[in-house]
């Protein structure tokens, strides 16, 4: 209860919204194929995690993944390369994007 009536919403006393972050990410294997831990720190499900990875070259590629990170859980996405895109060194964070469904777009 935050003390006033007229308020237009409920006070809330826990986050509604996940955060999540990298937690790790491994180096390529010899195909250049690599996967990257994704941790959700707070206590709300994130639903519909994605994680996003820019190569040097071509178009943004979206990594396989589950379709929900449980509250303080932790994810596993992976990259595998298709056709000559391939990483020879370990992918770093300029390279990687996060998106759940319950963020605001």
């Amino acid at each position: 209860y935050d003390g006033f009536t007229g308020a237009a919403a409920r006070f809330r006393f826990s986050c509604n919204s996940p955060k999540l972050e990298i937690a790790d990410v491994t180096d390529p294997d010899d195909k250049g194929a690599f996967k990257v831990s994704v941790r959700n720190t707070t206590s709300v499900v994130a639903v519909k995690p994605a994680v996003f990875y820019t190569p040097l070259t071509g178009p943004q590629v979206k990594l396989a993944g589950p379709d929900q990170i449980e509250a303080f859980g932790l994810a596993e996405f992976s990259y595998s390369p298709n056709g000559s895109e391939r990483l020879f060194k370990k992918a770093d964070l300029s390279v990687l994007d996060i998106t759940c469904g319950n963020c605001p777009s």
